[in-house]
């Protein structure tokens, strides 16, 4: 998926517990995560390797889910009745919430918070042909008012964000500005 972008993935790590490995491709404001099941039957027993397992059933690649970066997940989960959970790899421990309802409806995001100390995966350097410039734009299948009222309603600006309507729901691509030596390209990324 990345080949023709002139972007780089960096060494992520192993998600403790969950059966899971990933890759970075940082985009200075936003980061891609490669996911891989290294381990099934750990990834079956959670919800996060659960969910790789379901997106990756059928295909070698695809959109797991995409997620909203917040201070604290607390109040998102209590304003919306949720589970919190964690995530760790390499000693890196993030806060998250709604990964059980965007599992089951990926036009949703669930929210990630970091804990003291973790940096933020966007900033990460790498050696790349392709600078990542601008907003990242997601392209979403479901209801706009599902999601407004799934984020609050001031949590992403709905010029990143186009909603169509319809079922099922689904994350169906990603759109990435890159400045090139020739210019300014938009790059959109939709798995085979």
């Amino acid at each position: 998926m990345l080949g023709r972008t002139g972007l780089v993935s960096v060494a992520g790590g192993r998600h403790l517990g969950l059966g899971t490995e990933n890759r970075i491709v940082p985009l200075g404001s936003a980061y891609l995560e490669l996911l891989t099941v290294v381990d099934r039957e750990e990834a079956a027993s959670s919800t996060f390797g659960g969910w790789a397992l379901d997106t990756l059933a059928s295909r070698d690649e695809g959109w797991m889910g995409w997620s909203v970066v917040v201070d604290d997940v607390g109040p998102q989960a209590a304003r919306l009745g949720i589970e919190i959970g964690t995530l760790e790899r390499g000693g890196l421990v993030v806060d998250h919430a709604g990964m059980k309802e965007a599992r089951c409806r990926p036009c949703l995001p669930f929210f990630l918070a970091r804990r003291a100390g973790v940096a933020d995966p966007a900033r990460i350097r790498g050696a790349c042909d392709s600078r990542p410039c601008g907003p990242i734009s997601l392209e979403l299948r479901g209801s706009a008012f599902e999601l407004e009222q799934w984020l609050g309603g001031d949590l992403v600006d709905n010029g990143d964000v186009e909603v169509s309507g319809g079922e099922p729901s689904a994350l169906l691509a990603v759109s990435i500005a890159v400045e090139r030596r020739q210019g300014i390209e938009e790059i959109s990324l939709a798995p085979r």
